[in-house]
This record gives C-alpha cells, structure tokens and sequence, in this order.
C-alpha cells in the first residue's frame, strides 16, 4: 500500500500544479453575453468591447464608467473600490458598488434579437426614504481606436424641442 500512495501523490501533486498555474493565468475577471448577433464582453469593471461578428471586429473599450449625484454627494466609478459582479441569467451581467451611504447598480442587458446592450443604472438602497439624483452621466467610456464616421440622427419632433440624441459609430 506504501509505494502505491507516493504514485497516486506523484501523479495528483503535478495536476493539481497545472490546475492552479491554469486558473491563475486564465481571465477569471472575464464575461461574455452573446445572442448570436452581438457579443459584449466584460471584466471585473464593466464593458470593454462590443462586436457584431457579421459586420467585423470588435469595439474595444479603455473604460466603461459612469457618475452620479445623489443628494448633493458625486460618485465616480472610477474612483470607487472595485464592484461586486453577477451573473443572474445569460442576458444580464450587474456591477454593485458601496458608494457612501448608498448602494448602486449597474445592470447590462442583452435579450435574443437585440443588435444593442442596455446598461441600466439604479440606486438600489439610500439612507432615507426619498433621494434626489442631480445629475447623472451614463456613459464615461473611451474608445480603443479611432472614430472613423458618426451619425447622429435628429430630432422627428422638433416641437419638442428636442435636439439629435443618439448615435452609431
């Protein structure tokens, strides 16, 4: 039985080596949502590339974050500590953040069909029974390359008085 235990141990201590050294180097931090139109891929922060594969590569991302007032306080997601990540379905990837008093979402979204991720952001928990957001910035991003064209579609009601909103890259 002695000799027989030092093989099994000689043969279990270089795989579960390999098994460690390929869970460290993998990108553990990484997440895909993928409808087969689009994929949007993610890390331990938010988005960092969109890609429609039936039109070409990818839009890669150098940040994904966003700001918001809540009751006079600013919050930058860049500033705050690192957020939890979910995954609570194949559609959805969250981000949770402590943010003084508050507790904030970031919720991504993309349903079968959708050429498009939505990112929703929520105050889910605040200190009183009311709040006031004062401002919000949904989008602070930066783009891994160059902007080739843009269109900016205008306003179908002008009377409104509503400008162009919008936009394709």
């Amino acid at each position: 039985p002695f000799p027989c235990y030092h093989t099994r141990m000689r043969r279990a201590i270089p795989t579960a080596l390999l098994l460690s050294l390929l869970a460290a180097t993998a990108p553990s931090d990484a997440q895909t949502l993928d409808n087969g139109s689009l994929r949007a891929r993610f890390d331990d922060r938010g988005l960092t590339s969109i890609e429609v594969p039936s039109i070409g590569p990818a839009v890669r991302l150098t940040a994904d974050g966003f700001a918001i007032t809540v009751d006079g306080q600013a919050f930058d997601s860049a500033a705050l500590p690192r957020p939890l990540r979910t995954t609570p379905d194949r559609q959805h990837v969250a981000y949770a953040w402590n943010a003084g008093p508050y507790r904030l979402t970031v919720t991504y979204e993309l349903q079968p069909g959708w050429r498009f991720v939505s990112k929703r952001i929520a105050v889910v928990s605040a200190p009183g029974t009311s709040l006031h957001v004062n401002e919000i910035v949904v989008f602070k991003n930066g783009l891994a390359g160059a902007i080739a064209d843009a269109f900016v579609p205008g306003s179908p009601r002008t009377a409104l008085g509503t400008a162009g909103y919008g936009g394709a890259m």
